[in-house]
């Protein structure tokens, strides 16, 4: 049986993947972004980091709760450093979405934040790491 936390968290592994990434590289201390070819990250983890419930919305008994905030960090780390922004515009613009089934309930992807680490400027031993934070909006059930 399939859960909404191992679809939320293969989405997030998915996205990652798929990116846009691209790498940076430099000339003479100035940034230049390389759009030959993608980057992708290194290591990639999707965690889930808390949930909050509330009373239903159609339910008058006080003693049922359902999930009504549910937090998740996308952790990620490039070898080299990356530009997030295309990654970013694009979840932004276009929030991912996981269909209801007749089990589960629709739940759209919201970025909430991003928290990039850079590495030192021209330094080759370590790269981008940026952790990411959504809210797994669940549909009314």
């Amino acid at each position: 049986m399939t859960t909404n936390r191992e679809r939320i968290q293969n989405k997030l592994i998915d996205l990652a993947e798929a990116g846009p990434f691209y790498g940076v590289s430099y000339e003479s201390r100035r940034p230049i972004v390389s759009l030959q070819a993608d980057t992708t990250p290194i290591h990639i983890k999707a965690l889930e980091t808390g949930s909050e419930f509330d009373q239903p919305d159609l339910n008058r008994q006080s003693f049922i709760r359902e999930r009504s905030n549910w937090a998740w960090e996308l952790r990620l780390q490039f070898k080299t450093e990356v530009n997030l922004e295309a990654f970013e515009e694009l979840i932004a613009a276009e929030p991912p979405v996981l269909l209801s089934t007749s089990s589960l309930r629709q739940v759209t992807l919201l970025l909430e934040k991003s928290d990039p680490e850079h590495p030192v400027q021209q330094q080759a031993s370590q790269g981008t790491q940026v952790v990411y934070t959504f809210e797994a909006h669940l549909s009314p059930a």
